[in-house]
């Protein structure tokens, strides 16, 4: 089972959970047009699907993905914080930059629970 494979076939709240990170992720292209700080969004998504790949190569579909989101979210979200509202200006990207970080902080809170849940040993998926 491949990757995509594993992320379509979960159900429920999971499934919903996907869909949401996908389509908020995705839409950091359609801003990076327009702003500086939604091509280093954009880029991150990228350089996240990589990384997630990697992990799923060496370790297969268990919790340790989780790390490839702090990885990048963390420098991510130290760059964007501050620059949320500047310019003042760009409004919706503004907006848009403050739901992406608030979509991907859940998403690193349960990335870190399931980091720490995989160096605790649990191997199972998800």
């Amino acid at each position: 089972m491949t990757l995509s494979d594993h992320l379509g076939n979960a159900e429920g709240l999971l499934n919903i959970w996907f869909t949401v990170l996908a389509v908020v992720n995705l839409a950091s292209f359609g801003f990076a047009i327009f702003d500086k700080r939604a091509r280093w969004m954009a880029a991150s998504v990228i350089a996240l699907s990589l990384i997630v790949l990697g992990l799923y190569q060496a370790f297969g579909y268990t919790r340790i993905l989780g790390l490839g989101h702090l990885i990048v979210w963390t420098p991510l979200f130290l760059y964007l914080w501050p620059r949320r509202n500047i310019p003042s200006h760009r409004k919706w990207t503004n907006r848009f930059i403050v739901i992406f970080l608030i979509v991907n902080g859940i998403s690193f809170a349960l990335d870190s629970i399931d980091l720490i849940r995989y160096l605790l040993g649990d191997r199972s998926s998800y």
